[in-house]
């Protein structure tokens, strides 16, 4: 029975004051714009629901918006944020709103907090589709859109955007199902019957291929069309070809309970469940098949391929590991479990199966230009060109050339590539996001930091919002503003060298929310800051005592207001404070642990996705140190490092390590102070070293990343660094001999006293 009667019957026998709503009951009635009834309903909602209140706010909010009552709307969006700032009803809400107001990228922003902490929810991600496609980022809104039809497949507006999007990618074909999907919904739809009609009296022929495609989910490839070859399966196949799907999964499931073994049965129901948006349905006649035929790699290899086009990387891949394994030659298998491997970052172990992938089907230039992507987080730079030329002689567009242009040094051309590319989509942040990257390193900051505000909407995992203005450059003197803590710890502390900058433009108060881990030393640092401590969450519960403030700035923002240019970067002495009896103490163990001078060293920075390959090299490497210069040694390296130090034992250089020192931040910033000087790769150690003042050299690659600049002798955010960087790509000896020849004169003259 529908809700809509359910509530009716209530009505009519005087018993509606017993029966009570959830909210998806509520939403359902929303949905079916049955308005009136949704806010009886709403009235009514259960008590056991989380945030009730706040929940009944959102969902009036969510009424009225639909019944065009805006400023009603965004009163009861702000209650419900304001009682519970996390809430990802109210943000969706909020984001509906602003979209009908044509502010795209804040709804975009709004709608990203909500699939940050729901990523699964399909009206969140087809309204972060539907942001992204009326910006113009179509490849930003495929994603989402597609991840929205595997939950919900009767929604005529998603299969009407996705058939945009995909129209414009030049996927003629699919954008056709598309349209098609929401003309069966609604055959009233004019949208889509205009969209169809476009596309009839277009030609197809000069269709663009595409490097970076997301394969469609229900186009049956070779391997799985000879699963269904059978004639008894025709019926079903015929029935799904009309558009009739609840008749194709009524025949498809009594053809199941006739045929309990045939494997092909499970493969096509679970198939249609899909295309009705019933995942679980599909994941569970699959897993019950399984249960029953455990040698199956078929299904196996199926079951995975679901979970992969739901983004559950791990479940998709150890399923698709056992299928690829009983079928190494089964195209939609090895693919799958290729991504299901680089969605994990584990792309060493992708590359390989992407190669065979390529070999099974040559002339798929997708599959080419997913090999050309994983060899670039490889760092296989020059093996990813090689692709990449290939591609573009096939009349091919690859999307990461720009990239592979920057890691190689070809900054003219990769800038070239990325102003073409911009210059087609000006809002695609993706795009925005990596030519930022190319402007930062080369000292362009004015433009690089333009681009570099678009990565809100580029990193969608981490995109928050707070329910306050964006502060955007507007006088702050008697305001109150948040900062908003993002991305990693070094950035933060990095970052954190613009407070003073704020502080100056006079507001009331200024409340900085940090990972907890950098927390201690900046509240330290910072005294005229109020500093919250959190996990960079999306609950946001702490907002609830700043419920006064203004406005807020994501903490990634302040640099574009400003490090515009060169000159703007202090001098500084260190903005960093570290507990002086600490630094007494841990100079007090440095000295207990040898002679003078103390010098940390750290070998190995970021990770598999941040290019650690380039970055990183072996604690042996550092061995010629000990010769030019005679010091007791420190690991500062974070990590699983206790083998690495193990084996320094017996060697020119011996390191000392005390791991609480590592783990406990406010301890780090202690005994980096006691040391006399830093040597360090690039990683968090540099942030640390530059922000307290302490001397540190810098070893870098040739290409490094933005933050390290391309080129001069010291990081402009820190001048207390010094850079040492590669002549040749992944050659450190250069670097590691300019160090000694500089160790080998130098004194620890401005040594930590106590």
């Amino acid at each position: 029975m529908n809700i809509f009667g359910n509530l009716m019957r209530s009505l009519r026998s005087g018993s509606a004051g017993q029966r009570t709503w959830t909210a998806a009951e509520v939403r359902e009635l929303i949905d079916a714009r049955q308005l009136d009834q949704a806010l009886a309903a709403t009235e009514r909602l259960a008590e056991v629901v989380d945030h009730r209140d706040a929940e009944q706010a959102s969902l009036r909010g969510e009424i009225a918006f639909h019944q065009k009552r805006d400023e009603d709307a965004e009163v009861e969006f702000k209650r419900a944020l304001e009682e519970v700032p996390g809430l990802p009803s109210a943000h969706y809400g909020m984001s509906l709103l602003l979209a009908a107001r044509g502010n795209f990228e804040d709804a975009a922003r709004h709608a990203q907090f909500a699939v940050g902490s729901h990523p699964k929810e399909p009206r969140y991600l087809a309204q972060v589709g539907y942001a992204h496609l009326c910006l113009g980022n179509y490849q930003a809104a495929e994603n989402p859109l597609r991840r929205a039809t595997l939950s919900t497949a009767n929604d005529r507006y998603l299969w009407n955007n996705l058939g945009i999007v995909l129209r414009v990618k030049g996927d003629n074909a699919e954008a056709r199902q598309c349209f098609e999907r929401a003309l069966a919904l609604d055959p009233d739809y004019a949208a889509a019957r205009e969209h169809l009609a476009q596309l009839d009296d277009e030609s197809v022929a000069g269709s663009s291929a595409k490097s970076d495609s997301v394969s469609n989910p229900h186009t049956l490839s070779a391997n799985v069309a000879a699963e269904f070859a059978d004639p008894a399966y025709e019926p079903v196949l015929a029935l799904e070809q009309a558009g009739e799907m609840q008749r194709a999964i009524a025949a498809c499931e009594a053809l199941l309970m006739v045929r309990p073994d045939d494997g092909a049965a499970p493969l096509l129901l679970s198939r249609l469940y899909e295309r009705v948006g019933d995942i679980g349905s599909a994941v569970d006649v699959l897993h019950a098949f399984l249960a029953c035929h455990a040698d199956e790699a078929r299904t196996a290899g199926a079951l995975g391929l679901v979970h992969l086009r739901a983004n559950d990387f791990q479940k998709a891949r150890a399923l698709l590991e056992r299928a690829v394994e009983a079928q190494p030659d089964h195209l939609d298998f090895v693919v799958g479990l290729a991504r299901a491997l680089m969605g994990t970052e584990r792309f060493a172990e992708a590359g390989p199966y992407l190669e065979r992938a390529c070999k099974l089907a040559p002339e798929d230039v997708s599959l080419r230009g997913l090999l050309a992507s994983n060899l670039v987080n490889e760092c296989r730079y020059i093996e990813a060109m090689e692709v990449i030329d290939d591609l573009t002689q096939r009349g091919a567009t690859v999307s990461c050339t720009g990239s592979v242009l920057s890691y190689m040094g070809r900054f003219a051309e990769a800038s070239e590539e990325f102003d073409r590319a911009v210059k087609r989509q000006p809002n695609e942040p993706g795009l925005r996001f990596e030519r930022a990257q190319i402007n930062l390193l080369l000292g362009n900051y004015s433009q690089g930091w333009d681009d570099y505000n678009f990565r809100s909407l580029a990193l969608v995992r981490s995109s928050r919002m707070l329910p306050f203005p964006v502060w955007r450059g507007e006088p702050l003197t008697g305001k109150r503003i948040v900062v908003l803590a993002e991305q990693g710890l070094g950035d933060q502390i990095m970052f954190a060298s613009c407070l003073p900058d704020l502080l100056a433009l006079g507001p009331a108060r200024v409340v900085v929310e940090m990972s907890e881990r950098v927390e201690k030393t900046l509240e330290r640092s910072f005294p005229a800051c109020h500093f919250v401590a959190t996990k960079q969450g999306f609950d946001l519960d702490w907002v609830k005592d700043h419920s006064d403030s203004d406005c807020f700035v994501p903490l990634a923002d302040l640099p574009g207001m400003f490090r515009r240019g060169a000159e703007r970067f202090p001098q500084h002495e260190g903005y960093l404070q570290a507990d002086p009896k600490r630094v007494a103490f841990w100079r007090a163990r440095l000295e207990a642990a040898g002679p003078a001078p103390y010098i940390g060293v750290s070998w190995k920075g970021g990770t598999e996705l941040t290019r650690s390959p380039v970055r990183s090299l072996t604690p042996e490497s550092l061995l010629p140190l000990a010769t030019a210069k005679e010091a007791t040694w420190v690991c500062l390296q974070y990590g699983e490092v206790q083998a690495a130090v193990d084996a320094t034992q017996g060697t020119a250089m011996p390191l000392t390590y005390w791991p609480e020192s590592i783990k406990d931040l406010d301890e780090f910033a202690a005994l980096i102070s006691a040391l006399d000087l830093v040597i360090t790769v690039c990683n968090t150690t540099v942030h640390y070293a530059g922000a307290l003042g302490k001397p540190v050299w810098v070893l870098s690659p040739k290409i490094p990343e933005w933050r390290y600049g391309l080129h001069g002798a010291s990081l402009p955010w820190y001048p207390s660094s010094r850079m040492f960087r590669q002549q040749v790509d992944r050659d450190w000896s250069g670097p590691i001999a300019d160090i000694c020849q500089e160790l080998s004169s130098w004194s620890a003259s401005g040594r930590a006293t106590t």
